[in-house]
């Protein structure tokens, strides 16, 4: 795995309570009730995967720190290769 950009997302107005969604991936139906969304960037210090390629509909667990501290809920996104996201609440 090649080590993902990492962002911190802020919402202007969001639709539903980011804080009921902590520890929660979003889908793209969810991430878009969100509304405008703002990315600051992320230090990526470490990233490691169980599986390094994968193909369409298989998955893998890994992990990844940032050297920045963040406060409960964040809304972070994760893009591997410029083109594969992942939306989490933290």
């Amino acid at each position: 795995m090649s080590r993902p950009e990492a962002y911190l997302l802020q919402t202007d107005a969001p639709s539903i309570s980011v804080s009921s969604l902590v520890r929660t991936q979003l889908n793209q139906a969810v991430f878009e009730e969100l509304g405008n969304t703002r990315e600051l960037p992320l230090r990526v210090a470490h990233a490691e995967s169980v599986s390094e390629d994968l193909q369409p509909g298989e998955s893998t667990q890994g992990v990844v720190a940032v050297r920045q501290e963040l406060k409960t809920p964040a809304v972070v996104q994760l893009v591997f290769d410029g083109e594969v996201k992942a939306t989490a609440v933290l």
